[in-house]
């Protein structure tokens, strides 16, 4: 699990707002990501009502936003916060940068800015939503960005005992793939998929050494593979990725490397 950690001045109002509706955003999405939130001076929250911003807190309402972080004081930032993190994003530049420098020097070019003004700058509802657009940016962005060879680190070997014995379970019951498949040997079949993908995908190269090169249209070349064939193979993988419900990220990558492999496989 990978995070990021947003940071404002009294971790009270608008890095809280961010923390909360990405970590609602990510988990709706299966982004394996999580954010947390600090601030850079928390001091300065003393006096203030409650632990978090009222109007953090209405617009978290507003939104059916549920979180247990509400409940707790501001943070302040430490060093461990900042190493720990992937990526760090303080809500607006003029007002951090010169606190990154001032208690964090080193730090203030390692990190990124938005430009979403406190109170003195805003209304809530401008700042709020500011924030709420740059962070399903965010989400967005991170959706996608992730590499082939990333995956099998984010799913491991049990996503892919997953996925192929979910495909591998529709074979029999499908009147075209099914007699392509050999009846007496479908466990061995289903063991060098999934060896494949694993290579395939980032993880250890047991195909490779027990088979060799994959070869894959040479291996596939005695068998009539037509467009029917093709979509049925594809519609049997399409549903065993939405049964293995993966992040919607390694969804992403693992659907468009299925279908463009059923494509390329054929032969009719």
């Amino acid at each position: 699990m990978q995070s990021v950690l947003f940071i404002c001045t009294g971790n009270y109002y608008r890095s809280r707002f961010a923390e909360i509706l990405f970590n609602r955003l990510a988990e709706k999405t299966k982004l394996e990501w999580r954010a947390g939130s600090r601030g850079l001076a928390t001091e300065m929250c003393r006096g203030l009502p409650g632990v978090i911003s009222p109007f953090t807190v209405e617009a978290i309402a507003k939104r059916e936003l549920t979180c247990e972080s509400v409940t707790r004081a501001p943070t302040q930032l430490s060093v461990e916060d900042l190493n720990r993190a992937h990526r760090v994003i303080a809500l607006k530049q003029a007002e951090h940068r010169p606190l990154m420098i001032a208690r964090y020097p080193g730090w203030e070019d390692r990190i990124e800015y938005w430009h979403v003004h406190d109170l003195d700058g805003a209304s809530p509802e401008v700042a709020l939503s500011e924030i709420e657009t740059n962070v399903r940016d965010l989400v967005e962005e991170l959706s996608s960005d992730v590499s082939e060879d990333q995956i099998y680190a984010i799913i491991g070997e049990e996503g892919f005992r997953r996925l192929v014995a979910s495909f591998y379970a529709q074979i029999p019951h499908d009147p075209v793939i099914g007699p392509m498949y050999p009846k007496d040997d479908l466990v061995g079949a289903e063991q060098r998929m999934r060896d494949f993908l694993i290579q395939r995908f980032g993880g250890p190269t047991r195909y490779s050494q027990e088979r060799g090169h994959p070869r894959l249209r040479m291996r596939h070349a005695p068998f009539a593979i037509d467009v029917n064939a093709r979509n049925s193979w594809a519609g049997m993988m399409d549903r065993a990725l939405d049964e293995a419900a993966f992040p919607a990220n390694v969804d992403q990558v693992l659907r468009k490397f299925m279908r463009d492999t059923a494509t390329f496989m054929v032969n009719r």
